[in-house]
């Protein structure tokens, strides 16, 4: 993963379509050592897309529970709203 994202990170704070980070990516599609690797490469972990949404959100949306546990253990903030003021919680 680290020869991927290279040395200084630059694409783990580039935001795609919707404000989107990598690691909202990984984490909506279950990919729980990539989620833990680019947190680990220096991913901000409660980042939030273009509705608000983190990437504890999307797994939890999509229902990760690996994913979902290892963004807690790694500081994810159960907390964070979104812009319709849903929490993960609510939105699982």
């Amino acid at each position: 993963m680290a020869e991927l994202v290279g040395k200084n990170g630059p694409c783990l704070r580039r935001k795609g379509d919707g404000g989107q980070t990598l690691l909202h990516a990984a984490a909506a599609m279950g990919l729980e050592r990539p989620v833990r690797e680019l947190v680990e490469l220096g991913a901000e972990v409660d980042s939030k897309d273009d509705m608000g949404r983190t990437a504890l959100m999307h797994a939890a949306w999509e229902s990760h529970p690996a994913v979902v546990d290892a963004l807690l253990e790694l500081g994810a903030d159960a907390a964070i709203e979104n812009a319709g003021g849903g929490t993960a919680l609510t939105v699982a």
